[in-house]
């Protein structure tokens, strides 16, 4: 990354700062502003810079980092959730205090779970 693109892009987080404190904006500018950078902003770069790319190692190399990172995720969350017992449609709700009894499973010792989403019994 050059100093050019660092420095505009610390110059527009100090505008959207300065925009925020002095209330120039209305208060669903974020929103406003996230559509327009989605819809016309990045398709319009993705338009003017993919032309201009030419494919090497580089490139493959930025294009498998997020697929590794999905399977190092999966292989690091899928021993964690057989450790505590989660079914498939469990989903966590907040963390909780450990509170152990006889009846208590890991998975309800570390987490609140929601609704029927209750550890399988083993």
């Amino acid at each position: 990354m050059n100093f050019d693109a660092l420095l505009f892009v610390l110059l527009m987080l100090a505008l959207g700062y300065l925009c925020a404190r002095t209330r120039v904006l209305p208060d669903n500018a974020a929103e406003v502003l996230n559509q327009f950078v989605l819809v016309l902003c990045l398709p319009a770069a993705i338009l003017h810079h993919v032309p201009k790319l030419r494919f090497g190692a580089d490139i493959v190399g930025v294009a498998l980092v997020p697929w590794l990172v999905l399977g190092l995720s999966i292989a690091a969350i899928v021993p964690i959730a057989r450790w505590l017992r989660l079914r498939k449609n469990c989903r966590i709700c907040q963390p909780a205090l450990p509170c152990w009894d006889s009846t208590t499973t890991r998975a309800s010792a570390i987490f609140r779970l929601r609704g029927s989403c209750q550890p399988e019994a083993t």
